[in-house]
C-alpha cells in the first residue's frame, strides 16, 4: 500500500471513529442519566474521563517511542537502499518496542497507584452518599484500565512506527464502542457503577488483544521474541520525552486556565456557553489536523532516509489541506453561528460574533502551528518548550488583567494575543527552518490557497444566506444546508484541480 493510501486509511478510521464516537454519546449519556443516581453520574463521568491527566503522567515517553521506531524504520530503508545486494538485518526496532514494553509496563504501575490515590483523597469526602465498597471497587477498575492502556500502549506505538497508521485507531474504536454498547445493556438490566466499571476495564483488555491479533495477522509478531532491553536507547528516549511533556504541560496551562478563570471571576453559569462555542470551532480544528497527524510516521521514516522531496510534498500538502478545512469551517460558522449555536443548545446561548470571529483566528492559527510542527517533531526536533511556556504565562496574566474589563471576550483576546507572540509565529517559522522550506514556497502553496479559500467561501456563503432571508427569514435550515453543499463542492473541485495540476506536471 502506497504512503498516500495508508494515510487515507488512517484519517478514514478517525473520521469513523469520531462520528462513531459522537453517535454512541447521543445514545449512552441519557441512559446514563436516566439509570444512574446523579451522586454516582458525577463520580462516573469524573473517574472515567481523566485521559488527558493519564497522558501527562505517561511523560511523553508513547510519542517519542513511537517516533523513534519510525526514524529507526526510515534508517533501515535507506542504509538497505544503498545496498542492494546484500539486505541489512537492523534490531534497533525490536530493542526500542521490548525497551519501551518495559518502560511503559513500569509506568502503567505507577499511574495506577498515583491515579488511584489522587482519586481516593480528592473525591472520598465527595462521594459520601455512595457506600465506601462501590466507591474503592470502582475506582480500583477505572485506574487499572487505565494502567492497562498504558502498558499495551507500545502495540501502538509499533504499528504506527512502522507505518502501520490506523490499525491502531482499529482496536480502539471495536472496544471502545463494544465498551458503551454492554455498558448499556448492563444499565438497562439494573446494573450500577460497579458493572461501568468492570466493563472499562474489559474495554482495555480486548482493546490489548486485538492489537496483538493484528499485529499477528501483519505478520510481525517475532520482533517482540528477538527484542530485548537496550539501556543506551532507554537513555535516548529520556531528554525528548522531558520536552515533549513540557511542551505538553504547557498547553495544558495554556488551554485549560480559561475555564478556571471564568469560573472564579463570572461564575460557573457564564462558562457552558463559552466552552461549548469553543469546543464547536475545536472540532473543526481537530478534523483538520488528521491528515498531518496521520503523515508524522512517513515524514519521519523519509527523513531519516534522507527523501526530503517527501519531506516537503507531506508537510505542505498537510498544512495545505488542513488550512483548507479551517477556511471553509470558520467561514460557516462566521456566516451561520448564531443559527448553528441556536439549533444547537438554544439561541439564547450565542456568545457574539467578536468571541466567535476570535476563537476562529486563534484555531487558524494553532491549526497552521499544529500541522507544521508536526512535520517538524517527528523529526526529531523538540524546541518548542520554551515558547509554550512563555505562552501560557503571558496568557494567565493577559487573563487575570483583561477578564474584569473586558469580560469573556478579554479571556478570549488574551489567549489569542499570548500564542501569537511567543508560539505561533515561532511554530511556523522552526519547521520551515528545520525541514529546508523556503517561506516564499509556504506562501504560494499554503497561504495563498487559504486565503483565496477564506475569501471565495465567505462571499458565497454570505450570497446565499442574504439569497434565501429575501425569499423567506424562516428558512434558516435551507440556506445552512445550501452553504454546507456549497462548501463541500468548492473543496472537492480544489482538490481534483491539484490532481490534474500534477499530472499536466509529471507530463
Amino acid at each position: 500500500m502506497s504512503v498516500g493510501k495508508k494515510i487515507a486509511f488512517a484519517v478514514g478510521v478517525n473520521y469513523i471513529g469520531k462520528g462513531l464516537t459522537i453517535l454512541t454519546k447521543v445514545f449512552y449519556t441519557p441512559i446514563l442519566f436516566k439509570y444512574l443516581p446523579k451522586n454516582e453520574l458525577g463520580l462516573w463521568l469524573l473517574v472515567s474521563d481523566s485521559f488527558l491527566l493519564v497522558n501527562l503522567l505517561g511523560m511523553g515517553v508513547i510519542p517519542i517511542l513511537t517516533r523513534n521506531i519510525a526514524l529507526a524504520k526510515g534508517k533501515i530503508d535507506r542504509e538497505n537502499q544503498a545496498d542492494i545486494t546484500n539486505k541489512i538485518q537492523d534490531n534497533t526496532i525490536g530493542d526500542l518496542t521490548k525497551t519501551g514494553q518495559i518502560v511503559l509496563s513500569c509506568l502503567s504501575i505507577i499511574i495506577f497507584f498515583v491515579m488511584w490515590t489522587l482519586g481516593y483523597f480528592f473525591l472520598k469526602d465527595s462521594s459520601t452518599q455512595i457506600s465506601y465498597n462501590t466507591f474503592i471497587f470502582a475506582l480500583t477498575m477505572v485506574c487499572f484500565s487505565y494502567s492497562v492502556g498504558v502498558a499495551k500502549s507500545y502495540l501502538d506505538c509499533w504499528l504506527v512506527g512502522v507505518g502501520h497508521v490506523g490499525w491502531n485507531s482499529v482496536s480502539i474504536i471495536i472496544s471502545n464502542n463494544l465498551g458503551v454498547l454492554l455498558s448499556i445493556f448492563a444499565l438497562i438490566k439494573g446494573g450500577n457503577l460497579l458493572h461501568l466499571a468492570i466493563i472499562l476495564l474489559a474495554s482495555k483488555i480486548i482493546e490489548y488483544l486485538l492489537s496483538l491479533i493484528i499485529i499477528y495477522y501483519k505478520n510481525d509478531k517475532n520482533i517482540f521474541v528477538t527484542g530485548k532491553w537496550n539501556y543506551e536507547l532507554f537513555t535516548s528516549l529520556i531528554k525528548p520525552s522531558l520536552a515533549w511533556w513540557l511542551t505538553n504541560l504547557s498547553v495544558f496551562l495554556l488551554l485549560r486556565t480559561d475555564s478556571y478563570f471564568i469560573a472564579g471571576f463570572k461564575g460557573l453559569g457564564e462558562l457552558p456557553v463559552y466552552l461549548a462555542t469553543y469546543q464547536l470551532i475545536a472540532n473543526v480544528a481537530e478534523l483538520s489536523i488528521s491528515f498531518a497527524l496521520a503523515s508524522a510516521t512517513f515524514i519521519g521514516q523519509a527523513w531519516e532516509a534522507g527523501n526530503m522531496a517527501m519531506v516537503h510534498n507531506l508537510t505542505l500538502r498537510n498544512a495545505n489541506t488542513a488550512l483548507k478545512i479551517m477556511a471553509l469551517g470558520t467561514s460557516f460558522l462566521i456566516i451561520c453561528g448564531q443559527e448553528i449555536i441556536g439549533l444547537w443548545i438554544g439561541k439564547d446561548n450565542f456568545i457574539g460574533y467578536p468571541i466567535l470571529i476570535l476563537f476562529c483566528i486563534t484555531l487558524t492559527l494553532e491549526t497552521q502551528a499544529k500541522s507544521l510542527t508536526s512535520s517538524s517533531r517527528a523529526t526529531n526536533d523538540e524546541k518548542y518548550v520554551v515558547n509554550t511556556f512563555l505562552a501560557a504565562l503571558l496568557n494567565i496574566i493577559l487573563t487575570w488583567s483583561l477578564i474584569k474589563p473586558l469580560g469573556l471576550f478579554g479571556v478570549a483576546l488574551s489567549t489569542l494575543i499570548a500564542q501569537v507572540v511567543t508560539s505561533n509565529w515561532y511554530r511556523v517559522y522552526r519547521p520551515l527552518k528545520r525541514l529546508n522550506i523556503r517561506f516564499s514556497v509556504y506562501f504560494k502553496k499554503v497561504i495563498f490557497p487559504w486565503f483565496m479559500m477564506l475569501s471565495v467561501s465567505l462571499l458565497i456563503g454570505y450570497v446565499i444566506k442574504t439569497s434565501v432571508i429575501l425569499i423567506n427569514d424562516d428558512l434558516k435550515i435551507f440556506y445552512i444546508i445550501a452553504i454546507i453543499l456549497s462548501y463541500s463542492l468548492i473543496f472537492f473541485s480544489s482538490k481534483i484541480i491539484n490532481y490534474f495540476r500534477k499530472q499536466q506536471n509529471k507530463i
